[in-house]
Formats: structure tokens, C-alpha cells, sequence
């Protein structure tokens, strides 16, 4: 009989055993494949993060030169205003203050209110449209600078003023001896049934009626072309001056080449308006990249910042990572033993 107890206690104890080295097997299984999932869990999220910090890297690359780029536009459209705004500047100076003008001109302008029957220079009281701008400016030249004034006599009172003052010298235009300067009308037959003939240069310009006689003294037999050979038909009898100002003088002689009317008010009226159009431009371009590169730098700031913490976050997973690997190791160790 105590054979037997012995029996079945030993058969107790093999069994208890050999339950408890199973059940320790599936516990330490159950912790491995725990810490397998950790550590994969872990070396993702690392992963992740890595990405994500080398991709807020690349962004903040491409925000630097970005901003670097738009700084260096700014940088050049500021230069672009400054040079538009001293031609503005000058512009305005040649029309208000006539700073192209002779020293006897803008005297005479300047004391118009004391003067008698001044009205202005000639280039200020006629207009034309920008097609023939050039060729009127051309076939002006100095003549732009004349004064008109209504009578002889005010006139030879304001060369009067001049010499008093010692103020120069001008020329004038007086309205009541002034002849009017026309085409025969056989030259301007001839001239109307040539290739290239566009008109007389009195009818491409706009004026006060009281001054006819001046403008056609000056303009009223000078022809406009497209191009010069029509001087033959006339037999060089007229001057012609083409679009583009090239001149074909009474007698034949020619003159011509690239020719900058910068000191003439009359081209200078034209010139203002479009230096002040594209000033108006240039200033809202600068705002609109001064307002992008206010939302670059924010962008940029931002990416600094979550760049920054990434990088916190990624030191915190490189040890997480390691404790993980250190922990499936031990794991996988207790394991296999």
C-alpha cells in the first residue's frame, strides 16, 4: 500500500511538473510575441518619424531658397523703382520746370505773368498721337522751344526782356505776321499719288484755331512718309520726315540715325505716362513678393519648429527602440532556454 502512495504522488508530482514547464513555455511564448510586436510597433514609428524629419528637411531646403530667391527679385525690383522714380522725377522736371529748355525760355515762362500775350512754346500747345509723336518731334527739332505770342510787338517786348536781363535768348512766334507754309497743288498731287504718303504734318496734330497760322508756318508744308523715296516725286522740293524721324531736307540732303528726344516736353508728356504706369506696376509687384516672403519666413518658421520637435521625438524613439530590442532579445533568450 505505500508502494503504491508513492507511486502516486511521484505520478502527481511528474504531472504538476511537466503542466507547469507547459504553461511557463506558452507565458514566455505569449511574451516574445508581445515584445516582437512592440519592437516592430516601435521601429515603424521610428521609421515614421525619420521620414517625416527628412521630409520637413527637404521642405525647409526648398523654403530657404525660395525666400533667397525672392529676396534677390526684391532686391533688383527695388532698383527697378528707384530708377523709375528718378526718370519719373526728371520727367516731371522737364515739363513743370521746361529743365530741357534754353536759359532765355524758361525765363520768359517764368515771367509769363508780368509778359504781355505769351502763350507758350510751341511744343506745349500742340498734341499728336503716339503713332507721330516721333516724326512731329523730328520735323519741330528746335522750333519746339518757340514762344508763341499773340502780337510782333509783345514779341520784340519780351526779346526786350531778355537782353534788359541778360537772360538769354529766344525765338517767337508771333501770331498776327505768322504766313501759313502750304504745298503747291501740283507737289501735292504728286505727293498723294506716291507709295508711302500719309499726309501733311499740320493734319496729324490738334490745336487751338487761334494759332493756324503758326502751325501751318511751321508744319504746313512738311510731308509725312512712310519712307523717304517719296522725295523723287517732289523733286526734293519738300521736306519729308518719315515715322521713325528720318528727314529728307529740302535739296536732297538727308538726316537720320537713332535720335533720344529726352529733353522734349512734348515727348516727355507721353514718356511720364508710361514710366508712372509701369512705377504703379513695379510698386504692387514689390508688395505682392514682400507679402510672399512674409508667408515664406511664416512657413519657414513653422517647419524650423516641427523639424525641431521631430527630432526630440526621434531621440526619444532611438532609446524606446533600443529598450524594446534589449527587451525581445531578453524575451527570446528566456525563450529558447
Amino acid at each position: 500500500q505505500k508502494v503504491e502512495i508513492d507511486a502516486n504522488r511521484k505520478h502527481i508530482l511528474e504531472t504538476t511538473s511537466q503542466e507547469d514547464i507547459e504553461q511557463k513555455k506558452a507565458s514566455m511564448k505569449s511574451i516574445l510575441q508581445d515584445a516582437i510586436i512592440d519592437y516592430n510597433d516601435r521601429v515603424k514609428r521610428y521609421n515614421d518619424v525619420k521620414k517625416e524629419k527628412n521630409d520637413l528637411a527637404q521642405k525647409d531646403s526648398l523654403n530657404k531658397k525660395q525666400q533667397a530667391n525672392l529676396r534677390s527679385l526684391i532686391e533688383k525690383k527695388n532698383i527697378d523703382i528707384h530708377n523709375s522714380r528718378t526718370e519719373k522725377t526728371r520727367l516731371t522736371d522737364i515739363i513743370e520746370n521746361k529743365s530741357g529748355y534754353s536759359y532765355g525760355v524758361r525765363t520768359i515762362l517764368g515771367a509769363k505773368n508780368s509778359l504781355s500775350g505769351i502763350c507758350g512754346t510751341l511744343g506745349d500747345l500742340i498734341e499728336t498721337e503716339e503713332t507721330y509723336e516721333t516724326a512731329l518731334a523730328t520735323a519741330l527739332g528746335g522750333a519746339v522751344q518757340f514762344i508763341v505770342t499773340r502780337t510782333n510787338d509783345q514779341a520784340k517786348e519780351a526779346i526786350y526782356f531778355l537782353r534788359k536781363n541778360k537772360a538769354g535768348r529766344a525765338t517767337f512766334l508771333p501770331i498776327d505776321t505768322m504766313k501759313p507754309r502750304l504745298l503747291r497743288d501740283e507737289a501735292k498731287m504728286l505727293a498723294e499719288q506716291s507709295l508711302g504718303y500719309l499726309g501733311v504734318m499740320s493734319d496729324f496734330v490738334t490745336y487751338d484755331k487761334s494759332i493756324s497760322d503758326v502751325i501751318l508756318n511751321q508744319l504746313g508744308n512738311t510731308i509725312v512718309a512712310d519712307h523717304l523715296e517719296i522725295a523723287k516725286s517732289i523733286y526734293h522740293r519738300y521736306r519729308v520726315v518719315t515715322l521713325e524721324g528720318d528727314i529728307i531736307n529740302v535739296g536732297g540732303s538727308l538726316t537720320g540715325g537713332a535720335n533720344k528726344h529726352t529733353n522734349n516736353s512734348m515727348m516727355s508728356k507721353r514718356e511720364l505716362e508710361r514710366v508712372s504706369h509701369t512705377l504703379d506696376q513695379q510698386e504692387k509687384d514689390l508688395n505682392k513678393m514682400k507679402s510672399d516672403l512674409h508667408t515664406l519666413e511664416n512657413e519657414g518658421r513653422e517647419i524650423g519648429q516641427l523639424f525641431m520637435q521631430k527630432q526630440m521625438s526621434l531621440a526619444k524613439l532611438e532609446l524606446v527602440v533600443t529598450n524594446k530590442k534589449n527587451e525581445y532579445e531578453v524575451a527570446k533568450a528566456d525563450y529558447e532556454n
